[in-house]
């Protein structure tokens, strides 16, 4: 189920359509995305153009560097 959907939302953007996707699934929202915007409450805190960002740099941003520092990452 969720390459069908990973198709159809990729058909969309093929297509010129703006999708926007809510998800935490870091490897399909890289593979998916050309551009990335983490929010923490309700606030922008980071923006990526997909191809320059990775796992760690995005969660560190959406964790809040305070977070991944009392995390030890």
């Amino acid at each position: 189920q969720t390459e069908i959907v990973l198709q159809t939302i990729r058909r969309a953007a093929d297509r010129g359509l703006g999708v926007l996707v809510v998800s935490h699934d870091m490897p399909h929202m890289l593979s998916l995305a050309h551009k990335i915007v983490v929010l923490r409450h309700g606030r922008v805190v980071e923006s990526f153009d997909a191809g320059a960002a990775d796992i760690p740099t995005v969660v560190a941003a959406m964790l809040g560097s305070s977070q991944v520092a009392a995390n030890g990452q």
